[in-house]
């Protein structure tokens, strides 16, 4: 979160911050907080996830945070409520970051002849494009390191999306 970021500052007055920022791109200013019961609400705390403003940024974390702990608030087992993981090998060349880890949009099919899930990106990693989620239905776990991952490179992939029988055309 920025500094000139309102719900920053308005959390940490007003709740305990469990979470304030997390190593992962997209969705480094990721805050997570819990509220103290202040409506009389049966002394229950009310937890806030505090999401990056660039919605790509959002969406990501949702998918990583808020929707596995909504899913473990509704009584899912904590093994269940986190996003699947499925082996992607890339069909196309991926930068790296050196400063942190990335969750890649991409989309990914099932070879059947190879008997293995196979991935292409988006395009653009760019936090503020809406586009590279739109067939997007992984986000490929590329390392924190300098350079690129070469064609071929296999990454373990969060499922955000329906997965394909075949290579998209």
């Amino acid at each position: 979160m920025g500094d000139v970021d309102l719900m920053k500052r308005f959390l940490q007055e007003r709740c305990e911050v469990h979470v304030g920022r997390v190593l992962m791109k997209p969705g480094k200013p990721l805050m997570f907080a819990t509220l103290k019961d202040t409506a009389g609400g049966g002394g229950r705390p009310k937890f806030v996830f505090a999401t990056p403003g660039n919605p790509v940024s959002s969406l990501v974390s949702c998918h990583m945070f808020a929707i596995p702990a909504l899913r473990m608030l509704c009584g899912t087992a904590s093994g269940l409520a986190a996003p699947k993981r499925v082996t992607v090998h890339m069909r196309t060349r991926v930068r790296c970051d050196k400063h942190r880890p990335e969750l890649h949009r991409a989309t990914a099919w099932w070879n059947a002849i190879e008997n293995k899930f196979e991935a292409e990106s988006t395009g653009s990693q760019v936090s503020s494009r809406l586009l590279s989620l739109r067939s997007a239905n992984v986000l490929a776990l590329v390392p924190q390191q300098e350079g690129w991952l070469e064609t071929g490179a296999v990454l373990p992939a969060y499922v955000i999306g329906e997965l394909l029988e075949e290579q998209p055309r």
